[in-house]
């Protein structure tokens, strides 16, 4: 399972250009000056991983097009495009929000993590001007692995995983991942990963004794696309390449086109060349071209058409040949000459890759050759036809690296990774209807009985043994339970003080401030999944609370940094805390200063101790005006930096005042 690490925000909000960017621990609290961009960090969160949920649940098929990014839903009270964008703004009109992604519970892991870059903006023709995505992009380590420019593509089409290979990509470089994939296989790994069963991928069996070998020459080499060509011409000597291939094998115009800009570089040999053209897929540029539509054209010069007869027809140097005599002709000249100007034949890696290919299926008798998978062509050697193994393996590879972090999964069973509490969520009623969108606490309580009728009965008890335990350290009730009433149009949710009591009370008659963490508790018990063992899980979801203190007094907001610390551990819940609340942030103090205090054995009995302990909690302060910045924990639980004014100094000057 993958999982979002960090966030950097741009262009949204009161994040500017620069933007900044916030690593997310287990539980992240902000805090910080009234209008300084806390909910912004929430709800750009919220909205990034609820797109990202929509575009998952539609499947194999999904048009990553076909979704906004969702402003008037959720209830974020975020207006349009032009209210959320920056008004700052003035290089490319667009929201950008960045997230990084580890591997952890996922196999194929990197070596380096790999950033995700979603770049949303308006479009003209949607009367409600919300963000829509117009390009993605997969880096590492500033290289680009994948970008997809949807500015540039029609509406509907393929799947973008279908055709991450074809002319709709403005770049795809996997080559950044080789090393990773070097380390995957050597480790023992079939080099063929089990496709998933939701993307479709080329089906590539494996035979170790006959792909073995070439697989080591792939290794050896440190060439991605290996080509058996690379058998007879990769080492030798720069000046012999060309005639020892007009020796054995016949060649091509294109062919010679290759070798030219072979023999003009700077590498002594091929290998070499062909290395570096993987690394930088675009970068070799030659030579004037004369296009097809100008050929067409210009077969109206009754004089010319046997010679744009053969450019039509012809190959690449042929079209130069027929270039140069056409040119000589001045009516010609002087209608087309212009045109004809920065027409440019790239050659590439596909291209090279493309004719080393055909070279290999044509030599046979070059040792690995027959590794290459063609059916009965008979001639054609078409590049689309003809298969590496090794290569489409790594494909696989790289688009499964690919699919988990754009996608990074959610738990079984649940809609959405991403879950808001809003301070207002609280909504003091005798009877919750369960139809009613627009009552958020309503909503909370569907939420948690399906959960109820949708899981195991382990996970089932585990969940209630939470929810109960954390409602009699609150005091607020040994056990809790729904009731349907109005033939289920409504339901009731009452507390019992113990198990003897069969009256209980009406979760209405607790008030404001434990209706709000009840809610809360009903959120992390119905999203939770108990971890497999203590802290060997990866995070599965996250809850994002608006100001959970509001309405508890202050003993009960300390408390709160127990819970959410338990949630963590027990049910594998990351949190993300929007708060002004001193005594919670100074309980989170508590908690590392004593499980870090001691000798081992202390440690051990500690409540909140587990060994290894490495700290779950990350607080950043966002003064107004300013840029945010991380509080860093000492292990004495102290912080190395300061608070703003206004919060931990606030209690203090008032005391001093009084006195």
């Amino acid at each position: 399972m993958a999982a979002i690490t960090s966030l950097k925000i741009q262009n949204f909000r009161i994040f500017d250009q620069e933007g900044s960017t916030f690593d997310l621990a287990p539980l992240t609290f902000l805090t910080g000056c009234n209008s300084s961009g806390k909910s912004s960090i929430t709800k750009a969160l919220l909205l990034l991983y609820n797109f990202i949920d929509r575009l998952r649940t539609q499947g194999q098929n999904f048009d990553i097009r076909s979704e906004s990014l969702g402003l008037h839903k959720y209830n974020l009270k975020l207006g349009d495009f032009t209210s959320v964008l920056n008004h700052n703004e003035k290089n490319d009109g667009c929201i950008h929000f960045t997230y990084t992604c580890n591997s952890k519970g996922f196999i194929r892991k990197t070596s380096k993590p790999l950033e995700v870059e979603y770049v949303f903006g308006n479009d003209s023709n949607d009367s409600s001007n919300d963000a829509w995505l117009k390009i993605v992009r997969i880096t590492t380590s500033g290289n680009t692995i994948l970008e997809l420019d949807f500015t540039k593509l029609p509406k509907g089409g393929d799947n973008p995983y279908k055709s991450v290979l074809t002319e709709n990509i403005t770049t795809f470089n996997p080559s950044y991942l080789f090393e990773d994939y070097i380390t995957w296989v050597k480790k023992g790994h079939r080099p063929c990963p089990a496709p998933e069963k939701n993307i479709h991928r080329p089906t590539i069996s494996y035979d170790k004794k006959k792909h073995l070998p070439f697989l080591q020459k792939h290794i050896q080499s440190g060439i991605i696309h290996y080509c058996p060509i690379l058998l007879l011409i990769g080492d030798i000597a720069k000046s012999e390449v060309r005639n020892l291939l007009d020796e054995q094998i016949k060649t091509d115009s294109e062919i010679d086109l290759i070798i030219n800009d072979f023999e003009k570089s700077d590498f002594l040999t091929f290998n070499e060349y062909y290395k570096d053209l993987e690394l930088q897929p675009n970068s070799h540029v030659h030579t004037s071209l004369l296009n097809d539509q100008l050929l067409l054209e210009i077969h109206q010069f009754s004089t010319l058409r046997h010679i744009s007869q053969i450019a039509l027809d012809g190959d690449f140097l042929d079209k130069e040949k027929a270039l140069e005599s056409l040119l000589r002709n001045k009516d010609f000249a002087k209608k087309y000459a212009h045109k004809i100007v920065n027409k440019k034949q790239t050659i590439n890696f596909q291209f090279v890759a493309y004719k080393l290919m055909q070279l290999s299926y044509r030599q046979k008798d070059l040792a690995l050759s027959a590794i290459l998978q063609c059916p009965s062509l008979g001639e054609d050697y078409s590049y689309a036809k003809l298969t590496n193994p090794f290569y489409d393996w790594f494909i696989m590879y790289v688009m499964d690296i690919i699919e988990h972090t754009l996608l990074p999964k959610c738990p079984i069973n649940q809609p959405k990774q991403c879950h808001y509490i809003s301070s207002d969520t609280c909504t003091v009623q005798r009877l919750y209807t369960l139809e009613n969108l627009s009552d958020k606490f309503g909503n909370i309580l569907q939420e948690y009985t399906y959960s109820i009728k949708n899981s195991y009965y382990m996970v089932n008890n585990a969940k209630e043994e939470f929810l109960n335990k954390w409602l009699q350290k609150f005091d607020i009730a040994h056990h809790i339970k729904l009731e349907s009433v109005n033939d289920g149009l409504g339901i009731t949710l009452r507390l019992y003080k113990s198990e003897e009591d069969n009256t209980g009370q009406l979760l209405a008659d607790m008030g404001f401030g434990i209706t709000q963490l009840v809610s809360v508790l009903l959120s992390i018990v119905t999203h939770g999944a108990p971890v497999c063992e203590e802290g060997s899980c990866p995070p599965y979801t996250i809850i994002a609370i608006e100001e959970p203190e509001n309405h508890l007094h202050p003993a009960y907001q300390s408390l709160l940094a127990d819970l959410f610390y338990d949630a963590w551990k027990q049910l594998g819940v990351m949190f993300l805390i929007e708060t002004h609340s001193e005594y919670l942030i100074r309980k989170t103090q508590v908690i590392v200063a004593e499980a870090y205090a001691g000798n081992e054995a202390e440690r051990e009995s500690c409540e909140y101790y587990v060994p290894p302990f490495d700290n779950p909690f990350k607080v950043y302060y966002i003064p107004k005006n300013d840029k945010p910045y991380e509080m860093i924990y000492r292990k004495d639980g102290n912080f190395e930096n300061d608070f703003g004014t206004g919060f931990y100094d606030e209690a203090t000057n008032l005391a001093f005042q009084t006195l």
